[in-house]
């Protein structure tokens, strides 16, 4: 979720040999607290309209390979730049591709085009790598030898890439994989593989591929496994699971996770472990904190303890271990290794919820991510694995290789923003792909103020605005809401316009934060009972989204109305009642009429209302 810088890519040459793509791991710059932001591509993007599932390990096989001499067997022919050969070190055949280099200013990028691919169509693309002592002084960059695919549409105009795991240190022959759905405006692809700048020593490729399944060609018939199910039945103390309705069971009792983000307090020590920021999460209502701060710490356990003392359940960080990523920083040590050693270690823990494993890295590195939940499902068979992706059409190749899913839609990314309905839009498509194998969905809320980030025309949401995107992402289906994040609401900005702590900024926005968590943990238990009751719309169509539950005798009708203009609303319920408690301000009027119910919805209202039965 995340820092969203815009990265100026019309500097890229056709050729690839530009700086400014070594650093850059599927268009995303990362800070060292883990946050990521993808602005640009969340502004731009538009919803992905198939939203069916892809086991991607089910493909045919038995596909064209579109690289042109891909084993080295033909020398460096129709790869650019002075590639050299090595006759006694190779995989395969009579020679792999090899690059050394002891200047890390140096660094080269061997590229080929890919031809016969245009939009819709989803490439594979892989390869052998071989490594000797892969290193770098500049451990907070991204580091090590890896391959790519990136696209150009007709004016040479850079627009997407996915670059797989990297790897550094010294190692026998790995295959990596990674995948590119390629955009509809790209016209040029281009496969390539490097070491990355600032990185030294040498590695050998052999081996390499692309291959291609046309749009359509992807809806396979899927396996009928689930990983979730198959634990779904567990009564051990402690486990957690996503039932088959895709809610969270945690102990043998349904849950709805109210997730914050937590990163490092710049001013205020680690807030993971600070118990003044604990106590305050946990007494606002929030039952369960993620942290970017944690991964590889060596005070873990006192992080559980903390947390636990708070009533804090923990889904855990692992996602910051990944090979090659700027968050992970020892050269010499698989980060696999690593993260395996966390889980064996703390799966134990009574408050861990579950395991976090893959937040927006992209399709580049779906090897990695792969490895990582089987390893995480291996070691741990009591609690879910968690991922977030940024993109509909990444998620649908990703969510095999998690139990929950959840994306990141973040509409206010402008002062005037007449509309939410991106949430929902989002929350739909990412309910369709979890119901296709009984999968969880935890949905990503925006409080963040975007303008942090160099986009200077955001602001922060409004309560008002944040509570509607809660209800819009439970009405299309979420089983818990992660919010995205806690230590940015501690910034504000000096006279000078420049982002700074400010413990101002953050009194004037929490009690906003107070008031909603409050009445969120006032319906999330008529959510968890999953007595929804089917209601008839009258007349035309509207864009007010809306779900009613029964809870006893009484009926709770929750509506979002996501456009900043009224909207009517006219529905048909099976019995009289009349108006009870809700949480509706005073802008949207509602009239009873036998058993139907009329409402004027105001702009961006959401909320409540409590039917109770008539007598007659």
């Amino acid at each position: 979720m995340k820092n969203r810088l815009k990265i100026n890519w019309l500097s890229i040459l056709v050729t690839f040999f530009c700086s400014s793509c070594y650093g850059n791991t599927s268009d995303r710059n990362k800070s060292n607290n883990g946050d990521t932001l993808k602005l640009a591509a969340r502004v731009t993007q538009t919803l992905y309209k198939d939203t069916s599932v892809v086991d991607i390990e089910r493909l045919q096989d038995d596909v064209v390979n579109l690289l042109k001499n891909s084993s080295f067997e033909d020398g460096n022919r129709f790869w650019s730049g002075s590639l050299d050969l090595d006759n006694n070190i190779k995989r395969t055949g009579k020679a792999s591709g090899v690059y050394r280099t002891s200047r890390p200013s140096r660094n080269e990028l061997f590229v080929q085009k890919i031809e016969g691919v245009k939009g819709g169509d989803l490439l594979v693309f892989s390869g052998w790598m071989k490594g000797n002592n892969i290193s770098t002084k500049a451990l907070n960059s991204e580091k090590g030898a890896t391959i790519f695919v990136q696209g150009f549409n007709s004016l040479g105009k850079y627009i997407k890439g996915e670059f797989s795991v990297a790897l550094t240190g010294t190692f026998d022959w790995t295959y990596v994989k990674g995948l590119y759905s390629v955009p509809e405006d790209v016209s040029n692809v281009r496969f390539g593989f490097f070491l990355r700048h600032e990185s030294t020593g040498e590695v050998w490729f052999d081996d390499l591929s692309v291959t291609k399944q046309s749009a359509g060609q992807t809806n396979v018939k899927r396996a009928n496994i689930s990983m979730v199910e198959s634990h779904g039945s567990s009564k051990e103390k402690g486990s957690v699971y996503i039932d088959g309705r895709g809610f969270t069971v945690k102990d043998g009792k349904r849950f709805f996770p109210l997730i914050i983000y937590l990163g490092e307090g710049p001013k205020a020590g680690n807030w993971a472990n600070s118990e003044d920021h604990l106590e305050r999460i946990s007494s606002t209502g929030f039952n369960t904190i993620m942290s970017y701060y944690y991964g590889s710490r060596p005070d873990i356990d006192y992080f559980f303890s903390t947390a636990q003392k708070f009533n804090l359940n923990v889904v855990f960080n692992l996602k910051d271990l990944h090979d090659g990523l700027q968050t992970y920083r020892d050269i010499e040590k698989p980060a696999l290794s690593v993260a395996n050693d966390i889980v064996s270690k703390f799966k134990n823990e009574p408050n861990l919820l579950a395991w976090y494993i893959n937040d927006e890295l992209g399709l580049g590195k779906y090897s990695s991510i792969k490895s990582m939940y089987e390893m995480t499902r291996s070691q741990d068979g009591n609690h879910p694995v968690f991922q977030v992706e940024n993109r509909i059409e990444s998620l649908r190749y990703l969510s095999d290789l998690s139990d929950v899913i959840g994306t990141d839609p973040y509409p206010i990314v402008s002062k005037n923003v007449n509309s939410l309905k991106m949430v929902s839009d989002w929350t739909d498509a990412t309910v369709s792909l979890a119901n296709q194998d009984k999968k969880g969905v935890w949905q990503v809320i925006q409080l963040v103020d975007l303008s942090f980030h160099n986009n200077r025309d955001a602001r922060a949401p409004t309560l008002k605005e944040i509570k509607n995107m809660c209800y819009q992402a439970i009405i299309s289906g979420a089983k818990g809401l992660s919010f995205y994040n806690y230590h940015w609401l501690w910034y504000g900005f000096n006279k000078d316009g420049k982002k700074e702590f400010s413990k101002i900024a953050f009194t004037r926005r929490w009690p906003d934060i107070q008031k909603l968590v409050k009445e969120l943990n006032e319906i999330t238990p008529v959510v968890l009972q999953d007595s929804i009751v089917a209601i008839d719309l009258r007349g035309k169509q509207t864009e007010v989204k809306f779900k009613c539950y029964k809870e006893g005798d009484n009926f709770i009708l929750m509506i979002a109305n996501p456009d900043n203009v009224q909207r009517d609303l006219s529905i048909h319920i099976p019995k009289h009642f009349k108006k009870g408690y809700n949480s509706l301000s005073r802008k949207t009027k509602i009239n009873f009429s036998g058993n139907e119910i009329q409402l004027k919805v105001a702009g961006l209202e959401s909320g409540f209302v409590v039917l109770e039965p008539m007598s007659l």
